[in-house]
């Protein structure tokens, strides 16, 4: 399937540094595998991408969305 998504350039490539994958794609397929094999299930696209974007940054995300539990649960997302 394809979609398109505008993703922060910041966070994306801290992560390929991180990992050495060579693209973006690459660092969110891995990303959502991750969360897939923790036992999270992915809802949302952007939900994915805000709650990394707030993960990375240390930032909390005030948020009224059961979709960010389990980042919050597993990922160490930090409710505001």
């Amino acid at each position: 399937m394809r979609t398109n998504i505008v993703i922060d350039e910041k966070p994306t490539t801290a992560a390929q540094r991180a990992t050495g994958m060579q693209t973006k794609r690459a660092v969110v397929e891995e990303g959502l595998r991750m969360l897939v094999r923790a036992g999270v299930t992915v809802r949302e696209t952007i939900d994915v991408m805000i709650g990394t974007y707030c993960i990375e940054k240390k930032l909390p995300l005030p948020y009224s969305d059961r979709a960010f539990d389990p980042m919050v649960d597993h990922l160490g997302l930090k409710p505001a």
